[in-house]
């Protein structure tokens, strides 16, 4: 099974692997949110704080500096 490239949507940290990884403290609290980088990457925007990031999925992710989590949109 050939490897995927990873990275972790919290800390950027990247890596290879032939199955979705499950394991990982991130150094941005907690345990890593990987998903698949496969260079297709989208910007998205929190409308309640302004935050933004890019990353080829939904961000699903982070507390958000006006309560709760934050609500991505592209």
């Amino acid at each position: 099974m050939p490897n995927t490239k990873y990275k972790c949507i919290k800390c950027g940290t990247g890596i290879s692997a032939s199955s979705h990884p499950t394991i990982g403290r991130c150094s941005e609290g907690g345990g890593h949110e990987w998903v698949i980088d496969d260079g297709s990457r989208k910007q998205y925007k929190c409308i309640k704080c302004g935050t933004g990031m890019s990353t080829n999925s939904h961000p699903t992710i982070g507390k958000c500096s006006r309560g709760s989590g934050h609500q991505w949109v592209s």
